[in-house]
């Protein structure tokens, strides 16, 4: 996001500002040197987490779409197999006597629901 771009744009205008003036600038000694090693030390470990905590939640939507696009109502586990029955007649009698209809609603109109859900801006920003 732009927001985690700030802290990476800054470090490296921080170096280009201590090149600039000099080598000698660069090293800790040096106000600018201390700011830069502050940003190396701190924020650029906490962009590190952003980018894995980022990875990893891009790759759960990512097997939640795929468990989304290889739904099937047939293939779902039930803790009585007696129940299945049941709840397959209930499917039907909601989705006009088919669980193709069912399944298709899931693989659409509920994933796009989800998806929208994980994926949509969450801040109130205009």
């Amino acid at each position: 996001t732009f927001l985690a771009g700030i802290p990476i744009l800054t470090f490296f205008l921080s170096v280009g500002a201590c090149l600039l003036s000099g080598w000698d600038s660069f090293w800790p000694s040096s106000p600018w040197g201390r700011f830069v090693l502050e940003y190396a030390l701190v924020y650029m470990s906490q962009i590190a987490v952003q980018a894995y905590v980022g990875r990893t939640f891009a790759g759960m939507l990512v097997k939640l779409q795929d468990a989304f696009d290889s739904f099937d109502v047939r293939s779902t586990a039930v803790s009585v197999e007696s129940d299945r029955r049941v709840i397959f007649e209930s499917i039907e009698e909601l989705f006009d006597g088919s669980l193709d209809q069912f399944n298709e609603y899931v693989r659409t109109t509920l994933k796009s629901a989800t998806m929208d859900s994980f994926i949509g801006q969450k801040a109130m920003l205009p």
